[in-house]
Formats: structure tokens, C-alpha cells, sequence
């Protein structure tokens, strides 16, 4: 592994609401530190959670970057090594499945995710798709809405 420092960098992909111990104590928590500067971790804010998933579970989302959050807070993570999440947007359950979870449908799950990350709350309701409902729900100014080009969702 010395030979790939720098060379690489691990990203540790996790898309549960809750993290098993043995994800938690995994001895590479340990390991990663010892043989990369930097280590990322990676959640989504969208994407095919069952093989015909047609729109965003905005709920199963916030939830698993709640638990990252979580995680990463504790002491079984070394946060000096953490380079940044990577938050990605799947739009396919696998490469062989049609496109589901179109961007339009999971703008509540972008934006509680990002709120999630930068204030640790936690907030989520599945049945907002009013701007105005959406952003007042992040405690922004609803005008935001009027500068967004199609302002429902």
C-alpha cells in the first residue's frame, strides 16, 4: 500500500440508514490513515434504490447522509484524513435499468441533504414539491423561488 500513497485516494461508498458495526469498526478506518493522506467518503442525494424505483425516497436519502454525519462526528473516525463527501445523484438503479429519479423529482433530496450536512438537522417530508414549501422548510426566504426557473417542482 506505501507504493499508492499519493497516487490514490480511498472513497468508502454507504447508502444504509444505519451503519452495521462491522462497517463502523472496520479495521480500514484504521488502515486508511496509515497509508493515504486523504480519504473521501461518498453518499447520494438520489438514485435507484430497488431495481423499478420511479421517483427520489427523499426520506432513505437524508437519512443515510444523517448517519454519515453521525459517523464521521464519532471517535471510531479519524476526521484529519477526511478530504470531503462526495454527494452523487444516480439516476439508475444499474446500467441495464431505464432512468429513474430524474433531477426534478429529487430537488427535496438535494436540498435537505445539503442542509443535513451543514446544520446537522434533520428535516424531510416525501410530498414537498412547492418551492416556496421547500425552501421556507430550510429556513430560507421563500422569494428564493423567484429567481429558479420552473418554480414547481
Amino acid at each position: 500500500l506505501n507504493q499508492l500513497k499519493g497516487l490514490v485516494e480511498p472513497v468508502s461508498w454507504n447508502y444504509f440508514t444505519e451503519f452495521d458495526n462491522n462497517y463502523k469498526f472496520s479495521s480500514a478506518w484504521k488502515t486508511f490513515p496509515k497509508f493515504f493522506t486523504n480519504t473521501w467518503i461518498a453518499s447520494a442525494f438520489k438514485g435507484g434504490l430497488h431495481r423499478f424505483s420511479m421517483k427520489t425516497n427523499t426520506s432513505h436519502h437524508v437519512l443515510n447522509n444523517r448517519e454519515w454525519l453521525s459517523f464521521i462526528e464519532s471517535s471510531t473516525f479519524q476526521k484529519d484524513s477526511l478530504s470531503a463527501v462526495i454527494l452523487t445523484g444516480w439516476s439508475r438503479f444499474d446500467h441495464f435499468m431505464p432512468l429513474c429519479d430524474l433531477l426534478p423529482t429529487a430537488y427535496p433530496s438535494l436540498l435537505h441533504s445539503l442542509f443535513m450536512f451543514n446544520t446537522g438537522q434533520y428535516i424531510v417530508d416525501d410530498s414537498i414539491y412547492n418551492c416556496n414549501d421547500l425552501i421556507v422548510s430550510v429556513n430560507k426566504d421563500a422569494r428564493l423561488c423567484e429567481s429558479l426557473p420552473g418554480k414547481i417542482l
